[in-house]
């Protein structure tokens, strides 16, 4: 791969459009196949909006940017009905392709190659249907994903089934409405002479009237179930709080949530809030590159049952958000190294806390975003940061538009607790646009080819570079 770089920088991303019938909407694929409408926090609200365009922005664990890349957009919902996509850059390929005939006709596809450094790569291969009929949408989706080390090839394939029911009333025996989303999972996993098989559950139902809202939410995997449920009374000023509980095989994790604002002056107002939550379950995500633990693997969620939030924001002068989050994290994940390259995971509780502030600025045509936040426990927090800053400007002149982020990772330690570098990261992405369907674009990740430490065997990838151009009819 690596003699591949010089053609490789030269690879074009284009994009490609038809013009259909106006009432055709591409937002209705999605091209990951990945997609959530009820969420574990507090704020849950039923949105279809999670049916995104096309968006093949893969994470490769921890990246140090604070928000997507704004250069790799999404294909803008035009009405098409076909829709292709592919990047080129230093040591990453990824092809992307839609098509959208109608409300049964929508099938999405991608394919995603990146090379971590000279013995890892990792590869993406998701294929997905998401019909629509009266007002259910379902969605068939088959991924595979192989990761390559010098200790071991990789494999997890799965097959997932998922429905999204519209919300439905039966007034005339119980006064309430309710929604049901529902996702049926089969997984292979393949490492070495290491196999396992798994079905995955993953049920949410919401139930809500003029008085009360609920919310069960049920994960199956590995021969268990976890989840969360709430419940709360509409008509309670304080916050809407709500009695929520978290589970697991283990354990019942309560708590209480609400998110309350007080207005305090012209432009300005505080916010007080607790928003506890369970980390999903997902095997893919979760995956542990080096070291085998699929096979009867715990698989133990991260739980804040205090998640809470004193927060200041002002938007009289500047937009200003200033905020303490106070949070009790049980089983929190970490990743300590073993003799021969490997390593293991253990689940530690900690309480931490964390302090920061964003602020939204311009300058004559320039808009510039700064935020800083520190965390600090009393005990370790392994490889992750304790000091975090992002920085970054952008400017629309015209027909070009351009971006620059800088981003400041600081005080890191390892799990012999001795200290690691700090990392600075400069991201820059330009592009111009020739004509409403016509446009070009470059964008550098890591501009100084920075080295990145996740974990103590784990190096982060340098600067990656992407060119292309837009075109649509």
């Amino acid at each position: 791969m690596k003699h591949l770089l010089i053609i490789i920088i030269f690879s074009v991303s284009w994009q490609l459009f038809a013009q259909s019938d106006p009432d055709l909407d591409l937002g209705n694929v999605i091209i990951q196949g990945e997609s959530s409408n009820l969420t574990d926090s507090v704020s849950y609200q039923r949105d279809f909006a999670f049916y995104n365009t096309v968006n093949s922005e893969t994470e490769l664990g921890f990246k140090p940017q604070f928000q997507p890349a704004s250069i790799l957009n999404q294909i803008p919902e035009t009405g098409s009905k076909l829709a292709f996509q592919a990047l080129g850059g230093i040591s990453s390929t990824r092809i992307n392709a839609v098509y959208s005939q109608n409300e049964i006709f929508n099938f999405s596809a991608e394919y995603d190659f990146h090379n971590i450094d000279e013995d890892w790569d990792q590869q993406n291969i998701v294929i997905s249907w998401q019909p629509q009929f009266k007002d259910y949408r379902w969605s068939v989706v088959i991924k595979d994903i192989t990761y390559n080390d010098a200790i071991a090839q990789t494999n997890i394939s799965s097959y997932e089934f998922k429905i999204y029911t519209p919300s439905y009333s039966i007034e005339s025996m119980i006064p309430f409405e309710f929604d049901i989303d529902f996702k049926l999972a089969y997984l292979t996993s393949d490492q070495k002479s290491n196999n396992e098989n798994d079905l995955n559950l993953y049920a949410n139902i919401a139930a809500h009237s003029a008085d009360f809202n609920s919310h069960i939410n049920a994960v199956y995997l590995n021969q268990a179930f976890s989840g969360f449920a709430w419940f709360g009374l509409n008509k309670v000023n304080f916050g809407r709080p709500q009695i929520w509980l978290g589970y697991d095989e283990i354990h019942l994790y309560p708590s209480i949530s609400f998110d309350r604002s007080f207005r305090i002056a012209s432009g300005m107002e505080i916010q007080f809030a607790n928003l506890p939550l369970i980390t999903k379950r997902d095997k893919i995500a979760d995956f542990n590159d080096n070291f085998f633990q699929l096979l009867k693997s715990r698989n133990l969620q991260e739980k804040k049952q205090l998640n809470a939030f004193i927060a200041l924001h002002n938007n009289y002068i500047l937009p200003l958000n200033i905020f303490y989050n106070p949070q009790f994290i049980k089983d929190k994940r970490f990743y300590i190294g073993l003799p021969g390259g490997y390593y293991t995971q253990i689940e530690k509780d900690r309480f931490v806390h964390a302090f920061g502030a964003d602020l939204v600025w311009k300058i004559n045509e320039f808009e510039i975003e700064n935020s800083v936040k520190y965390q600090y426990c009393d005990k370790e927090i392994y490889y992750e940061p304790k000091l975090m800053l992002n920085n970054s400007i952008a400017r629309q002149y015209g027909s070009f538009f351009g971006d620059l982020e800088m981003n400041f990772l600081a005080d890191r330690v390892d799990e012999n607790e001795d200290e690691m570098e700090d990392y600075f990261q400069i991201n820059f992405n330009v592009e111009y646009k020739f004509k409403a369907n016509l446009a070009i674009f470059g964008y550098a990740e890591n501009l100084l080819n920075t080295d990145y430490t996740k974990y103590s065997n784990i190096p982060e990838e340098g600067i990656n570079l992407y060119v292309g151009c837009r075109y649509g009819f």
